[in-house]
Formats: C-alpha cells, structure tokens, sequence
C-alpha cells in the first residue's frame, strides 16, 4: 500500500470482499481461482492491506437478467470510509478487469465499492487459530 498522508489509520481494519455469482457460471469458471485473482487485484490496487481483506463468494441458484440464460459476476467491497474517489475507481477498476479476465464470457460483470459507516460498524475478532 502506498504511502499517504490522508489515509486515516482507522480505516485499515475492515476491507470485505464479496463475490456474487449466478451458479450456471461454475462449470465453466473455477470460483477459488476468481476468489484468489480478485483477492490478489485488491491488494494490488494498493488501496487496502493485506492481511486486512477478508474474500468470500456466493452462487445464487435464481436470478434473472435480459436474456434467459444470462449470468453474472457481481463484486462489491465493503470499506469504511475515508478512502479518496480516485483510490475507490482504481479499486473497482482493477477488480472488474481481473473478473472479465477470469471470466470473458460471463454477460454481465460488475463490481460496487460501497463505504461503511465507522461509527455504526461493530466488530468481534478473536485471535487466529
């Protein structure tokens, strides 16, 4: 990550990664292999830390787009906020081009970079095993 000035101590404690996709997808693309190449396109944006980002993914068994057998790939990243808007686009950016790498043939990928509220997020964490 980047040195900063305006990077307030704070916020390096909450970076979620979520990966939401239609389950028609999981024949042709290996979801830990997405989970890992998203993972990874987060921590090199430089605009989180590593060991701060947690990634998990979900398949949806109903859903429905334009075209009856459209799919998708949707990734929001949930930050508390104090992140600049130049440092959230190359977030989404980077997210977005590994998906589509990963996934070229998917219809619709999109990515969501969504702030939290610092004072309403709470938290338990107990030491790793």
């Amino acid at each position: 990550m980047k040195s900063d000035p305006d990077w307030p101590d704070r916020i390096s404690v909450l970076p979620h990664l979520i990966i939401e996709y239609s389950r028609n997808i999981e024949s042709r693309i290996d979801i830990p292999t997405l989970m890992k190449t998203l993972h990874q396109a987060a921590i090199d944006s430089e605009v989180l830390k590593a060991e701060d980002l947690k990634t998990r993914a979900a398949a949806f068994d109903y859903w429905k787009l334009h075209g009856p057998d459209d799919d998708f790939v949707h990734v929001t990243c949930h930050l508390l906020a104090g992140r600049t808007d130049a440092q959230k686009v190359r977030l989404a950016e980077s997210l977005r081009q590994s998906a589509s790498s990963i996934a070229p043939d998917v219809i619709s990928i999109s990515v969501n970079i969504v702030d939290m509220n610092p004072v309403a997020y709470k938290k338990r964490l107990l030491p790793s095993r």
